[in-house]
C-alpha cells in the first residue's frame, strides 16, 4: 500500500480493496512512522482508499481516508484528492487550508449532497503538537502512556462533497504529544464502533510497531462512504507513530542540516 514516490520524504497513492499487499506494510517519512493494513476484497462497489504523507516546511503531514466511488470514477476522485494534498501540503501553512483545497478539487464531481470522500489529516509540528482535521472519517485514537483516547471534534464535520467548499472552514484540533505516541486511523463513518476497551486498544498498539496492527481486531465499518449498511466493509487501518519534533519539518538549507546534526538525539529519532 505505502510506496515511496518522488523522494524518501514523501508517500502518495491509492488502492482498491483486495489489490494491496497481504498483512501490514510499514514506511517512514519526516518525523513519523506509518503502518497500514488493507481491507480484504469487498466487491466492485467497495470504496477506494487514499493515503499520503509528506515532510514539509510546516510539519510532517499524513492523509488517510477513502472515496465513495469505485471503478474509473473512484480512481479519478482519488487522483484529484492526492494531487490536491500534494500541492496543499507543500504550500499551505494551515492544515485546514490543505483539506479546503482537497474539497475544492472535487467541485466538478459534485451531484447534489453526494458524499465523495471521508478524509483525516494529521500534522506533526516542530513544537510537538499534532494537528488533526477530520472530514467525516472515523474518530482517530491517540495512544499515549498506555491509554487510548479518542480525538473527537466538538461538532462532527461532514464528508467532502456534502457541502460546497466555501461553506465550511474546518479548524484543526491541536493534540499535545511525546515521541513514541501513536495515532490509529481507520476508514468508515465517525460513529463506527471501536473495540469497547480503550485499554485493550492501547495494549495491542504498545508493542512492536510493525506487528501492532496484526494484534488488534477491528469490527466492520458501521457505515461505508458508499452508503453500505452496518456490518459492511472491513475498514482499512493506518497506525502513525510520532518521532522527534526536530525531524517534523524539512531542513531549510545546508546550515539547518548542520544545526540539526549537532542536536542531542532522541532514542526514537532515526539516524
Amino acid at each position: 500500500m505505502l510506496a515511496l514516490l518522488d523522494a524518501p520524504d514523501r508517500l502518495l497513492g491509492s488502492v482498491a480493496p483486495g489489490s494491496g499487499p497481504v498483512g501490514t506494510t510499514t514506511a517512514e517519512t519526516g518525523s513519523m512512522r506509518l503502518a497500514a493494513r488493507m481491507p480484504p476484497h469487498e466487491g466492485p462497489t467497495a470504496p477506494r482508499l487514499v493515503y499520503g504523507a509528506a515532510a514539509t516546511a510546516f510539519g510532517t503531514r499524513v492523509l488517510f481516508g477513502d472515496v465513495a466511488a469505485s471503478g474509473a470514477r473512484g480512481l479519478a476522485v482519488a487522483a484529484r484528492l492526492l494531487d490536491a494534498f500534494r500541492t496543499g501540503a507543500d504550500h499551505e501553512p494551515d492544515l485546514a487550508r490543505v483539506i479546503y483545497h482537497m474539497d475544492l478539487s472535487l467541485r466538478d464531481e459534485r451531484s447534489g449532497a453526494e458524499e465523495l470522500a471521508r478524509i483525516v489529516l494529521l500534522e506533526h509540528r516542530p513544537d510537538g503538537l499534532v494537528a488533526v482535521v477530520n472530514r467525516g472519517g472515523a474518530t482517530p485514537v491517540h495512544v499515549s502512556g498506555g491509554l487510548a483516547r479518542p480525538v473527537a471534534e466538538p461538532l462532527a464535520q461532514p464528508p467532502i462533497g456534502v457541502l460546497n467548499p466555501e461553506t465550511l472552514r474546518v479548524p484543526a484540533l491541536a493534540v499535545p504529544t511525546s515521541p513514541g505516541d501513536r495515532f490509529l486511523l481507520r476508514t468508515g463513518a465517525p460513529d463506527a464502533s471501536w473495540p469497547e476497551s480503550g485499554v485493550a486498544v492501547a495494549g495491542a498498539l504498545d508493542g512492536e510497531f510493525g506487528r501492532a496492527l496484526d494484534d488488534i481486531t477491528l469490527p466492520h465499518s458501521g457505515d461505508a462512504p458508499s452508503g453500505g449498511r452496518a456490518g459492511g466493509p472491513t475498514p482499512g487501518v493506518c497506525l502513525v507513530e510520532i518521532g522527534d519534533p526536530a525531524d517534523a519539518t524539512l531542513p531549510t538549507g545546508e546550515a539547518e542540516e548542520h544545526r540539526r546534526a549537532r542536536l542531542p538525539r532522541n532514542p526514537l529519532r532515526r539516524a
